[in-house]
């Protein structure tokens, strides 16, 4: 008797966790356009969360610990048509956060503009390293 109540309980456990960690992936595209790297973190919780029970999702976190430096790299090539690409969706972004910083209502207004302002400058900045630069100073 006592030792079904312990299975049923570990059992129940596995399940909360894997619906937590689902429902948290599930929710991350969402949450992408909350101002910073908002759907990201919610991702990699989520991801952690199921990695407690599952290999497949334990090693699928590892991968990307592993890779992330590489993934960046990748998109921030040194190669000159990917940096103006770069630099085009940056400008791009900061043309769209300031459309509508100037033709939505207020109280709508100061959610919406700051993600892709955030996005434009991160991206200008991590494009051809310009973020050294002022780290240098």
């Amino acid at each position: 008797m006592f030792a079904t109540i312990v299975i049923v309980k570990r059992h129940a456990k596995r399940i909360i966790y894997d619906i937590v960690g689902l429902v948290l992936i599930i929710l991350s595209p969402f949450l992408g356009a909350i101002p910073g790297p908002g759907g990201i973190i919610v991702f990699f919780a989520g991801l952690s969360i199921l990695a407690v029970h599952n290999d497949w999702a334990k090693n699928l976190l590892i991968w990307a610990r592993k890779n992330a430096t590489n993934m960046l790299d990748l998109i921030f090539a040194e190669n000159k048509k990917i940096q103006l690409l770069n630099d085009a969706i940056g400008i791009i972004l900061l043309i769209i956060g300031s459309v509508i910083f100037a033709y939505v209502a207020p109280p709508l207004r100061y959610g919406l503009f700051i993600a892709p302002i955030a996005a434009g400058i991160f991206w200008l900045a991590r494009n051809r390293n310009r973020y050294k630069k002022f780290l240098k100073r």
